[in-house]
């Protein structure tokens, strides 16, 4: 057996045995704070005790979640499995993904909101996989970066060549110049980052990892109004030969 799969065998050992009792944990934490609060005479500050409890252990459930992904990736074993999908359910996949992280932004008072341009009539990608290691990981990046009234602004345009481009801008702190080349390195943090310590440097990495599966780009640039960072993937609309199997 391989060095890659022995360590890639290592950390999904590792991963299952942190990731059930972690679970076990947030569920346990939601049904008490749901029963407390039924008693309307909890206070406040229980609440957003138990509130932080779910919040760092969803925290831990990501840098788990990143580690497996990288180690998968790093051996081989991350597969792809790109479907024909509609511009109407692109479309569809874009309100999904805007539900997904409003009620947090709402919360925060962060303005959130995703656009689009021209899209192309069909694209040929794993939308599942872009989504979960690409988009989550960006916008949640975007999310932990901006203060309160901050913005968060997604973005999808065609643009020439049949290259899809996916923005993900904020007016957070930002990342500096010189460390902007490294970012999507393994293990990399940026060390201007508000949430660089809670960051397991991974999240970027496999991010830009996808997208190159993709035959895309992942590419970071200025933010609004000369604020925070811009993340933008372009991606061919059909990046690999099409099958017959159509999502729509």
């Amino acid at each position: 057996m391989s060095k890659k799969s022995d360590c890639f065998n290592l950390v999904s050992g590792v991963s299952h045995d942190l990731k059930s009792p972690l679970h076990a944990i947030l569920g346990f934490t939601d049904l008490v704070k749901t029963e407390l609060e039924s008693l309307q005479t909890l206070p406040d500050k229980t609440i957003k005790h138990l509130e932080l409890i779910s919040s760092i252990g969803a925290d831990m459930l990501e840098l788990i979640n990143n580690m497996l992904t990288n180690a998968r990736m790093h051996a081989g074993k991350q597969t792809i499995e790109p479907l024909l999908v509609t511009h109407d359910v692109l479309i569809k996949r874009m309100n999904e993904l805007e539900e997904t992280f409003m009620a947090e932004m709402i919360s925060r008072d962060i303005d959130f909101s995703i656009s689009h341009g021209k899209l192309p009539p069909l694209v040929y990608w794993d939308v599942k996989s872009l989504r979960y290691f690409v988009m989550n990981n960006l916008i949640s990046n975007a999310l932990k970066s901006v203060q309160k009234n901050g913005t968060v602004h997604v973005h999808v345009e065609l643009e020439e060549n049949n290259i899809v481009a996916v923005s993900v801008a904020d007016n957070g702190p930002g990342i500096a110049l010189a460390e902007r080349e490294k970012i999507f390195n393994r293990f990399t943090q940026s060390s201007d980052s508000v949430f660089s310590k809670d960051n397991s440097g991974l999240g970027l990495f496999n991010a830009n990892k996808m997208v190159k599966t993709h035959h895309g780009t992942l590419e970071i640039s200025d933010g609004l109004d000369n604020k925070g960072v811009t993340f933008t993937m372009r991606l061919p609309a059909i990046p690999f030969e099409t099958e017959s199997t159509l999502v729509g």
